[in-house]
């Protein structure tokens, strides 16, 4: 039978709502997922089921949309976002991805030497926060061809051909190409461009900028999220652009459009200054103090990130 293109089902974003929780469930199982188990969720039977991944049955009521997030144990957000045509298909499965790389990296870190960790951590703070005055970034959001410019050897490009929202292609032995898809530049794909820009930095061509220091297995992801996180939601700027933000709005949604990053960035963002606020007014509890805390993005000189 001929699959009908997305855009000619009745509920299009019902359909990309059900690859969504296909594919999550089929992640977190570790096994390929039957319609039955999805419509499980909804107490659905198996024709309403069948209608709803062909696009012929609307899932988009409060009740069923937190059903669903409950279940996968997801941001409500992010399944309102994508019921609501808010967010594609691939943008909120990489947003749902980004969260687990978050948790995945926060796990990391409490298993590496906090004085290793904390030499990784500087010299990536300064790496970066050079790269943006020298960009002349004193206002979100960061645009990527300005910082860019400093790397000579990385292009961007945009291509139809692509099954995911980025892919980097090595044009000569010492240059590389950053393809993302045609359209409007989300947030998603901007993170997507950032995390390639940092495996090319970091990781790949790291011999180009001795100021980095030398490559550790166990602190090169840590690396590479903190150079995404800092260049499109530095520090400096983030707890400036939080108190201006209307508090009768939701704060997530405001900081996504602001920074123009996609939210699983900005909730971890959140929670770090959070967290170093909170070490911040106990400095008389030696067992919650800043040296006992390790966690994945930087506020301080003395704490290593929170999440």
């Amino acid at each position: 039978m001929k699959r009908v293109p997305v855009e000619k089902y009745k509920y299009p974003n019902s359909v990309n709502l059900f690859k969504f929780v296909q594919r999550v469930m089929s992640f977190q199982r570790n096994e390929r997922v039957h319609n039955k188990d999805i419509g499980e969720i909804l107490d659905f039977k198996p024709s309403d089921c069948s209608h709803w991944k062909r696009g012929f049955k609307n899932v988009k009521s409060i009740n069923d949309l937190n059903s669903i997030a409950d279940y996968l144990e997801v941001e409500m957000s992010l399944v309102y976002d994508l019921a609501t045509g808010r967010l594609g298909f691939e943008e909120a499965y990489f947003e749902y991805m980004e969260t687990q790389n978050i948790l995945d990296i926060s796990e990391m870190v409490a298993k590496v030497p906090r004085r290793k960790l904390l030499t990784a951590n500087k010299k990536v703070l300064a790496f970066v926060d050079k790269l943006q005055r020298d960009a002349k970034f004193t206002t979100p959001p960061l645009y990527l061809p300005e910082v860019l410019r400093f790397f000579p050897f990385v292009s961007i490009q945009q291509t139809d051909v692509l099954d995911k929202l980025t892919r980097i292609l090595r044009v000569k032995s010492t240059n590389y190409k950053i393809q993302y898809k045609n359209g409007e530049l989300s947030p998603q794909t901007r993170l997507a461009m950032t995390k390639d820009l940092a495996r090319i930095v970091l990781d790949v061509e790291r011999i180009r900028f001795p100021e980095l220091g030398e490559f550790f297995d166990e602190t090169i992801e840590y690396e590479k999220f903190l150079f995404t996180a800092e260049l499109l939601c530095p520090r400096r700027l983030f707890s400036h652009e939080v108190s201006k933000v209307d508090p009768q709005l939701d704060l997530t949604t405001q900081l996504s459009k602001i920074f123009w990053a996609p939210k699983c960035l900005i909730n971890h963002q959140l929670k770090a200054l959070l967290h170093n606020m909170f070490v911040m007014t106990q400095p008389q509890k030696k067992e919650v103090s800043s040296e006992k805390t390790i966690s994945v993005n930087n506020s301080s000189e003395d704490t290593v990130g929170a999440t």
